[in-house]
């Protein structure tokens, strides 16, 4: 069974599905498989690109999916936290549509942050009644006077 990077790698031909800059289109959108070159990332080096951009999950609508696809290094790095156009939008679905065809038991990863913050539970002070402040105070007076000899 493939991944879904080696599936979309097959179902968009090898070719990049947002063909923004004039680079990508000059060469119609053909990428070069990241396995070719693993420690070097060019500006057609396929990548996955998140439709809809993660740093603006929070104004993403419910019922929308987190979909993925292929997009050459270039393309993904000009579009950035863009917005999706209403026909960018309508081809990821389409292939995600073919993709839930293909692995119905698909659910996507959800990630822990790297660095998640544990929260600390404050614990409220508890200050002294002043019949306790009374009671402690004598309670060193006599400890001091003991101390001292002259009780």
């Amino acid at each position: 069974m493939l991944s879904l990077s080696e599936w979309l790698w097959i179902e968009q031909r090898q070719t990049c599905l947002l063909q923004i800059t004039p680079a990508c289109r000059a060469r119609n959108g053909l990428m070069t498989p990241r396995r070719l070159y693993p420690d070097k990332v060019t500006s057609d080096s396929a990548t996955l690109e998140h439709v809809w951009p993660r740093s603006r999950r929070s104004e993403r609508p419910k019922d929308y999916p987190r979909m993925l696809v292929l997009a050459c290094a270039g393309c993904n790095s000009r579009k950035g936290a863009d917005l999706p156009t209403p026909d960018y939008v309508e081809r990821a679905r389409e292939l995600y549509a073919r993709w839930l065809v293909y692995r119905p038991d698909y659910r996507p990863e959800h990630r822990e942050r790297k660095h998640q913050t544990r929260r600390i539970e404050r614990v409220r002070p508890v200050y002294p009644t002043a019949e306790e402040l009374e009671r402690m105070d004598a309670e060193a007076r006599a400890l001091i006077l003991r101390q001292f000899g002259l009780a």
